[in-house]
């Protein structure tokens, strides 16, 4: 009887191995980079990456798939990217450690593909919803590059049949789950939870209330790290001019407070924008915690949509233009800012019908309504504000200004900076903050 000769073991070509493991740890890297700039977005900051309306990753990361996700799911997106960048690399150690010591690769190559394949089909869905929020994501570019390429070179670049056979299956998906399950637990017990949403303190009482020592109290009890971001907040807002082009301001058409006040903030919005809505809940909580007659809101509008603001490239089906439009026609109304809370309030489900059905329940008609929208006079108020926004170079939305200069919209921010009177350097703010960090840059 003729002996069965031993079959050769499959070899991997060296820098196979090292590319997969490169791969899987730069991914980490870069997510890791994406979920501190997204708690920089949440604690009322801007990404490095927030370059313009259209190069705009907070737009895609706030985005509602991006929130679905992360409730389904509990991680953010770049959660998400750690987890898989994790098991790619422990997939790709695996590999390369068979690879080095003369061992049967096969059982080390099927976990890898299996993590490549199922990061490849992820990396489609996730294109498609990058596209749907209307911008681009330069990181999340960076991101599909490198799962993507993880991919192609499991596919290309190891031998062997790319299905599993029917004995296979257990160890194609064992490593990978279970990687998948520590890293995911592990984050979902350990990683820091968002920033709370920051709460202002309770409704003022009357002209005697919000002293300086309340507010000094009160700026004392925040977080370190939330006192040291406002402190740096403050003095970049002490350091930043306001536009040199006061011909270009329009008069306001609708203010919620006293002309005189001592603050005058000016806001631009996007009816389809979650942080415009926080910002008018967070506007609404400012003015209740304030002192009468310290505060006045200034409503504008920057649709992020290319069909009637030419800052943006992206056309989209002019929802955001409707909605702006609407909301310029509503100034003059009566009950002007509780139709406006309910437009943001049925944000995430909003329609071109729902949003007139709303914008028409109060004191102006539907037809009223339709005709001063498609008014060219409706068109030349939106028109004034994208060109009065143009001043502050915005990157999305919500766009804040206070007495002309740009700020920040964390709500901690807004209420200090009324409280002092729109002085950043006011003793009242200095005193309980620390000293801002980079100060040297200020002179």
């Amino acid at each position: 009887m003729k002996k069965r000769s031993k079959q050769p073991l499959e070899t991997v070509r060296p820098w196979v191995p090292w590319t997969l493991l490169g791969l899987g740890v730069a991914e980490v890297g870069l997510s890791i980079f994406q979920w501190f700039e997204l708690r920089t977005i949440q604690a009322g900051g801007t990404a490095i990456c927030s370059i313009n309306a259209s190069v705009n990753c907070e737009t895609v990361w706030t985005s509602p798939f991006a929130q679905r996700l992360g409730g389904l799911t509990g991680l953010p997106v770049a959660g998400l990217g750690v987890v898989w960048g994790l098991a790619a690399a422990v997939c790709a150690g695996a590999l390369l450690w068979r690879a080095r010591t003369d061992r049967a690769i096969r059982p080390a190559i099927l976990p890898v593909r299996t993590v490549g394949l199922v990061g490849g089909l992820a990396c489609l869905t996730f294109i498609v919803g990058s596209i749907t929020a209307g911008a681009l994501c330069l990181t999340c570019l960076g991101t599909y590059l490198l799962v993507l390429g993880y991919a192609g070179v499991s596919l290309a670049a190891l031998p062997g049949a790319i299905q599993p056979g029917s004995d296979e299956w257990a160890r194609a998906a064992g490593l990978p789950a279970a990687v998948v399950a520590v890293v995911w637990g592990a984050l979902l017990l350990f990683a820091p939870a968002p920033p709370a949403r920051q709460a202002l303190p309770p409704k003022s009482a009357g002209k005697g209330a919000g002293t300086g020592r309340d507010v000094s109290q009160f700026l004392a009890s925040r977080p370190e790290a939330e006192k040291q971001a406002l402190a740096d907040a403050l003095a970049q807002f002490a350091r930043t001019p306001a536009p040199t082009q006061p011909g270009l301001l329009p008069p306001p058409r609708a203010l919620k407070g006293p002309p005189d006040a001592p603050v005058h903030l000016v806001e631009w919005t996007d009816i389809l924008c979650p942080h415009c809505r926080h910002l008018n809940d967070a506007l609404e909580q400012l003015q209740a915690a304030v002192p009468p007659g310290r505060l006045a809101v200034e409503p504008r509008q920057y649709p992020l949509d290319g069909t009637c603001n030419p800052d943006v490239p992206q056309k989209g089906d002019g929802l955001r233009c409707t909605g702006s439009l609407a909301l310029i026609c509503l100034e003059q109304a009566p009950d002007f800012w509780s139709l406006r809370q309910k437009v943001f309030d049925a944000q995430k489900s909003l329609t071109r019908e729902s949003l007139l059905s709303i914008a028409s329940s109060g004191s102006v008609s539907r037809g009223q309504l339709e005709a001063c929208i498609a008014s060219p006079e409706a068109a030349a108020k939106l028109q004034d504000d994208i060109r009065y926004a143009g001043l502050y170079n915005p990157t999305g939305t919500p766009i804040v200004a206070i007495n002309g200069k740009p700020a920040f919209a964390a709500p901690v921010f807004l209420y200090a900076i009324t409280m002092a009177g729109g002085d950043p350097t006011a003793p009242v703010l200095t005193s309980s903050l620390p000293p801002a960090r980079h100060a040297a840059a200020s002179q």
